[in-house]
C-alpha cells in the first residue's frame, strides 16, 4: 500500500476512504507493507489520530510501515511516527511547535460598523459569546483552553515519544530551544526523531532493499482508496448504519447538520429492517438549541425499536454536538476529541448605531402591542425583553442538562456542576461520566459488530455522504457582498472571512447550544 499523507484531511470522504483502504490492506494477504509519503497536512488532532490508529492497526497484522518526507508539518510527523522506519530528505523541513489554537475576537470590528451584540447565557465557561462582546479572552476561557490543550499535547507527544523511543520531555526541550522550524535535520537525527536522512532516490533504493526486490520500480503499489472502493457495503442487506452528523447544527437551510434533513433520515433508518444498529458519527461544535432537541428526540424514537445506538465522537462533539450524543447506549470519544460545553446562550444583534447614527436611516414604529417588533435589530433590548430572553435561555439549559442526566444516568445537579459551558478533553470526559470509552470510529464499529454477532467483517453503510469536519463548512459560507464591502473598507482577507462569519452569525437562530469557535491544528 502506498499512501500520500499530504494536503487537507478535512475533505471528509477522502479521510474515510483512506482509513477504510488501510483496513482493507491490513486484511489483504497480497499487501505486504505500507509506504507513507508525508508532506504538509492541515487537520484537527482527532482526525489525524484516527488516521494514525489505522496505521497502528495495520502494523498489528505483522506488516511493516515505512515513511518518508521532504517538508513535513507537525501533523504529518505525528502520523508518520506510527511507522517502523521514518526517513527525511537531508535538506527538508520538519516543523515541531507544540499545540495551540486561536479564537478571533470581533469587538473592535463590530464597533467600526456600529453593531452591538446583546448576550444572554447560562454557564461561567460558556465563552462562545465572548468574541462578540470582548476584545480579549476572559480568564475562565483561557484557563479551560490551557487545560484542554495541555491534555491533548500530553497525549500527542507521549505517543510520538513512545514510537520514537525517547522521553516526551525531550520533545518539549527541542521545541522550546531550537525546533519551531528545523532545517538542520541532523538535529532530528541525533535526537532520535528520524531514522535517517536520504534523498528521494536513496529512499527508493532503501525501500527496494527492505522489500527484497532489485529496484523500487519492481514494487507493485496500490492506493488504499482503491482498495476501499473494491470493498462495497450493501445497503440492501442487514448492516450497521453509520450516520455522519458533521458541522454546525441549524434548523434552517444551512451547511452542516440540518435537523429537517437529519430527523427524517433517522426515522427512515428506524423503519428500515436491514438497519440492525446505528452509529452516529458526531463532529460538531453545536448550534441551534431547537435543532439539537429535534435530533435528540428522533434518536430516542430510534432507540424504542430496541436496535443498539452508539455515538462516535470526532474532532468536536460539544454543546449541541453533545446534546445529540447524550442519549446513546454507549459513547466513544476519540482520544483527542473536544467535548462537553453543556450550556446555552443567546446573541441578539443591535444595529441602531450603524443604521441611524452612521447611515442616517431612521425607523418609525407602529404596532398593536408593545412587543410586536421583537426581536428588533434596529434598537436595543428593553429590560422586559432581556429578562424574557434570559428565562428562555435558562429553560433551555434546564432541558439540556435534564437530557444529559437522563441519558448518562446522572443527577441533574451533577450535570450542572460539570456543565457551565466547560469543554473537556476525552480522558477527562471519561473520568466525569460524559463518555463511556476512548476509541476511534473503527473501535465503535467493532463494538457494534460484537453486539450484533457480525464477526470481523461487518456490513457497514454510511449515511448520507461521509463528512468529517466542522471547519469544512466554514469555507462554504456564502459571502454575499462581503468581498465588496471588505474592499471598500480596506480590510485584509482574514477580516473579510470574519465578515462572512458575522453575516452567518446574524442569520442563525438566536438561542444556541454551541461551543466557542476555535481552530486547533496539529
Amino acid at each position: 500500500v502506498m499512501t500520500v499523507i499530504n494536503g487537507d484531511f478535512e475533505q471528509p470522504k477522502s479521510l474515510k476512504d483512506l482509513i477504510n483502504g488501510i483496513k482493507c490492506g491490513a486484511d489483504d494477504d497480497n499487501v505486504k507493507a505500507m509506504y507513507i509519503d508525508c508532506g504538509v497536512v492541515s487537520a484537527a488532532p482527532a482526525t489525524l489520530n484516527s488516521l494514525r490508529e489505522a496505521i497502528v492497526d495495520f502494523k498489528s497484522k505483522g506488516k511493516k510501515v515505512y515513511a518518508y518526507g521532504e517538508t513535513m508539518t507537525q501533523g504529518a510527523y505525528y502520523v508518520a511516527t506510527a511507522a517502523d522506519s521514518l526517513f527525511m530528505n537531508p535538506h527538508g523541513t520538519l516543523q515541531l511547535s507544540g499545540l495551540g489554537g486561536h479564537t478571533p475576537y470581533f469587538k473592535k470590528l463590530l464597533d467600526k460598523f456600529g453593531i452591538e451584540f446583546q448576550v444572554v447565557k447560562v454557564g461561567t465557561y460558556k465563552s462562545a459569546v465572548e468574541p462578540y462582546i470582548l476584545e480579549h479572552m476572559s480568564e475562565p476561557a483561557r484557563a479551560q483552553l490551557d487545560t484542554l490543550y495541555n491534555a491533548m499535547w500530553s497525549k500527542i507527544k507521549g505517543e510520538i515519544a513512545a514510537s520514537r523511543k525517547i522521553h516526551s520531555q525531550e520533545i518539549d526541550s527541542l521545541i522550546n530551544n531550537e525546533f519551531i522550524l528545523c532545517r538542520k535535520l541532523n538535529v532530528a537525527l541525533d535526537n532520535g526523531l528520524v531514522d535517517g536522512l536520504l534523498y528521494r532516490h536513496e529512499m527508493d533504493s532503501r525501500l527496494a532493499e527492505m522489500m527484497g526486490v532489485e529496484k523500487a520500480d519492481n514494487i507493485e503499489k496500490v492506493d488504499p482508496i482503491n482498495l476501499a472502493s473494491s470493498n462495497i457495503s450493501k445497503a440492501n442487506q442487514p448492516h450497521i448504519a453509520v450516520v455522519y452528523a458533521c458541522g454546525g447544527i441549524d434548523d434552517g437551510d444551512a451547511s452542516g447538520i440540518v435537523s429537517t434533513d437529519l430527523v427524517p433520515l433517522i426515522f427512515d433508518l428506524k423503519d428500515n429492517e436491514n438497519v440492525e444498529g446505528l452509529i452516529l458519527r458526531v463532529n460538531s461544535p453545536g448550534g441551534s438549541a431547537y435543532g439539537s432537541e429535534q435530533i435528540w428526540e428522533a434518536l430516542e424514537q430510534f432507540k424504542k425499536t430496541g436496535k443498539p445506538f452508539i455515538v462516535s465522537m470526532g474532532d468536536y462533539a460539544a454543546s449541541g454536538g453533545y446534546y445529540i450524543s447524550c442519549g446513546a447506549d454507549s459513547i466513544f470519544a476519540d482520544p483527542l476529541t473536544v467535548t462537553g460545553s453543556i450550556g446555552i446562550f443567546g446573541l441578539i444583534p443591535n444595529g441602531h448605531e450603524l443604521l441611524t447614527d452612521k447611515l442616517g436611516v431612521n425607523f418609525e414604529l407602529v404596532a398593536t402591542n408593545p412587543q410586536a417588533m421583537f426581536p428588533n435589530l434596529m434598537s436595543p433590548l428593553t429590560t422586559e425583553q432581556y429578562n424574557a430572553m434570559q428565562r428562555m435561555v435558562e429553560d433551555g439549559y434546564d432541558l439540556f442538562t435534564q437530557r444529559v442526566a437522563d441519558g448518562r444516568g446522572l443527577s441533574q445537579d451533577y450535570v450542572k456542576q460539570i456543565g457551565e459551558g466547560r469543554v473537556w478533553s476525552a480522558e477527562k470526559a471519561l473520568e466525569i461520566g460524559l463518555v463511556d470509552r476512548i476509541g476511534t470510529l473503527d473501535a465503535a464499529i467493532k463494538y457494534m459488530a460484537q453486539k450484533l454477532s457480525y464477526g470481523d467483517t461487518p456490513n457497514v453503510v454510511a449515511y448520507p455522504d461521509a463528512k468529517d469536519s466542522f471547519w469544512t463548512y466554514m469555507a462554504m459560507l456564502e459571502n454575499g457582498n462581503a468581498a465588496q464591502l471588505a474592499q471598500k473598507l480596506g480590510l485584509r482577507s482574514q477580516e473579510e472571512a470574519m465578515l462572512m462569519q458575522l453575516r452567518w452569525l446574524i442569520q442563525r437562530p438566536m438561542i444556541q447550544a454551541r461551543m466557542a469557535d476555535m481552530v486547533i491544528k496539529l
